[in-house]
């Protein structure tokens, strides 16, 4: 299944946009005027899903360009009381 397209459904997708907005919140600013700042690919290996995520920005003021890679994995965080999945940046933090 790793060599076929495949994408995961709705909300997996909108998980990994909120922890992309919050983890790299000044790529989502006002400043930032790039036509494309967002781009994301997906892939599922061995039954776990995993992101390339590229962030462009162009700076409103100056107009220079910038890029982030990241890469984030769905992981599963387990409690005592519950068990839950959430995305996980495992390269490219911002500062790093």
């Amino acid at each position: 299944m790793s060599d076929e397209y495949v994408e995961p459904d709705d909300s997996i997708r909108k998980e990994l946009v909120v922890a992309v907005k919050q983890i790299f919140a000044q790529h989502f600013e006002e400043s930032n005027i790039h036509p494309q700042p967002l781009s994301i690919s997906y892939a599922f290996k061995r039954g776990e899903w995993s992101a390339e995520v590229d962030l462009n920005w162009q700076r409103k003021s100056d107009f220079e360009f910038g890029r982030t890679l990241a890469s984030f994995k769905y992981i599963r965080r387990t409690s005592s009381t519950s068990r839950e999945m959430y995305w996980y940046c495992s390269s490219g933090l911002p500062n790093n």
